[in-house]
């Protein structure tokens, strides 16, 4: 979600660049980390 810091293995992303913006779409068993903020689910 919005917000959200993801780690993940960069060999398994696929990087992207998009109005001079880069994205990375990573597959599910790539993410190691996932840390969502607490005050989103207030």
């Amino acid at each position: 979600k919005n917000g959200d810091l993801a780690i993940f293995l960069q060999k398994g992303a696929i990087e992207v660049l998009f109005n001079d913006e880069k994205y990375f779409i990573v597959h599910q068993h790539s993410i190691l980390l996932l840390e969502r903020d607490e005050e989103l689910f207030s």
